[in-house]
């Protein structure tokens, strides 16, 4: 409510540190998002082995995330932990890519879903995550891709995710607009008055 942001995930995570003594110290939400920046290296190294099969590539490429963060404050800083959450979600929802057909939109669904509750930015992922399955799809599943089918159910789960989250902020934070903004104050207004 300070700031008007929608984050619940890490606001718990926040109250979880705190209640464990944090409040003495910053140093263990600080650690905290270097571990989550780490978890999502991890996560990255699992997707980067299942398509390339190669360990080095891998490695290199977890090793690469991890060392060159697009955003060092988020990494370092308390408040980064909002982008550090988000960028998991969408490297979960990418892994999630691999499951067997029947499982993975339940998995973007949930991915998508973490990484929107932590940060809006993961609104990315409605675009990315079916995207990355029609291109991925011969390297997870070589014996049947069905890309076309994957990157539909990719795209229904994470905009489904995405609506799922814009509704249920919307009717936990109501909005009230002001009256110069409601449908009858602009009904006899010109079109691109309106618009």
């Amino acid at each position: 409510r300070s700031i008007g942001s929608y984050r619940p995930i890490p606001n718990l995570v926040w109250r979880a540190l705190w209640a464990l003594g944090a409040r003495q110290s910053p140093f263990l939400h600080h650690h905290v998002n270097v571990l989550l920046h780490a978890l999502t290296g991890a996560v990255l190294v699992l997707v980067a082995h299942r398509w390339s099969r190669d360990r080095l590539t891998a490695w290199l490429t977890g090793a690469a995330f991890v060392t060159a963060a697009v955003l060092t404050e988020a990494v370092s800083g308390v408040v980064g932990i909002a982008d550090v959450l988000g960028a998991l979600g969408l490297a979960l929802a990418i892994l999630a890519l691999s499951l067997p057909l029947w499982a993975m939109p339940f998995a973007v669904f949930a991915a998508v879903s973490f990484g929107l509750y932590s940060k809006e930015s993961a609104l990315c992922a409605v675009p990315i995550v079916p995207l990355a399955a029609l291109l991925t799809a011969r390297y997870d599943h070589e014996r049947a891709p069905r890309a076309p089918l994957r990157a539909l159910l990719a795209f229904v789960a994470a905009a489904g995710a995405f609506v799922a989250y814009v509704e249920a902020r919307r009717r936990l934070f109501p909005v009230t607009l002001p009256d110069s903004l409601s449908e009858q104050a602009n009904a006899g207004k010109p079109f691109a008055a309106r618009a």
